[in-house]
C-alpha cells in the first residue's frame, strides 16, 4: 500500500484515532462518543492545510491550540496531552497483540 500510494498523484490522507484510551483509575481520557466531531473536525481542516499539528514518531497529531474546546471546559491541557502521551512498552504490546 505505501509503495501505491508513492504512485498516486493525490493519495488520500490516512488518520488514526483511538477513542477508548483509558487514565490510571481506568476511565475513558476522550469525553464521549458526542465529542468525536471535534477531531473529525480538526482531520478536515487538517486535510486542507489549516490546522497546526506537531511531528511524532506516530505521524502528525494535533496541537491542543488546533482543536476546538468551545463548550468543553472540562476538557484541559493536562488530559489532552496525556491522551497524546505514547509509552514505548504499550505500544509494543499493542503491535504485538496483532501479528
Amino acid at each position: 500500500w505505501m509503495e501505491m500510494g508513492r504512485r498516486v498523484h493525490a493519495p488520500p490522507r490516512m488518520f488514526s484515532v483511538n477513542w477508548f484510551r483509558k487514565d490510571q483509575d481506568g476511565r475513558f481520557i476522550w469525553p464521549g462518543f458526542g465529542e468525536n466531531m471535534r477531531v473529525l473536525e480538526w482531520v478536515h481542516n487538517r486535510s486542507k492545510g489549516r490546522a497546526p499539528a506537531v511531528e511524532t514518531p506516530f505521524g502528525w497529531m494535533p496541537e491542543y491550540g488546533g482543536m476546538n474546546w468551545e463548550g468543553l471546559e472540562g476538557f484541559s491541557r493536562e488530559k489532552f496531552d496525556s491522551l497524546m502521551s505514547a509509552d514505548r512498552e504499550d505500544w509494543l504490546r499493542e503491535l504485538t497483540d496483532h501479528e
